[in-house]
């Protein structure tokens, strides 16, 4: 398994089982909100409109301990995106090819790339 994905999958083990209050969590270099499931039923409607505008997700805990996550579509759609590239090693090392060939200014511009189309 990719190393990326195995921190991933690492992250989201130490997230479910660590007693993390809001301050700890960080997702995408954001803080998530934390809310208890009795205040998410009564918000319901507007935190899905609020998740969905904003892609900001939501932590819901059950008597205190932090359970589920709430994300939006574009961002589940981007995280099982991400996951399944990482799941491929060769498209995993093509990414990493090309980034090296970008730092060393092996670009080629899409005007070429159309003419050659």
């Amino acid at each position: 398994m990719h190393l990326a994905l195995q921190s991933v999958i690492r992250y989201i083990r130490v997230s479910r089982y660590s007693g993390y209050n809001r301050q700890d969590i960080r997702l995408g270099g954001g803080m998530m909100t934390t809310i208890s499931l009795s205040e998410a039923k009564d918000r319901l409607s507007k935190l899905v409109k609020e998740t969905a505008e904003t892609t900001e997700p939501f932590m819901i805990s059950v008597h205190g301990r932090k359970e589920v996550v709430v994300i939006s579509m574009v961002e589940y759609a981007g995280l099982m995106e991400t996951i399944e590239i990482l799941r491929d090693q060769t498209l995993v090392q093509k990414i990493q090819a090309g980034l090296q060939e970008a730092k060393k200014g092996q670009l080629v511009d899409f005007d070429s790339i159309k003419e050659n189309v």
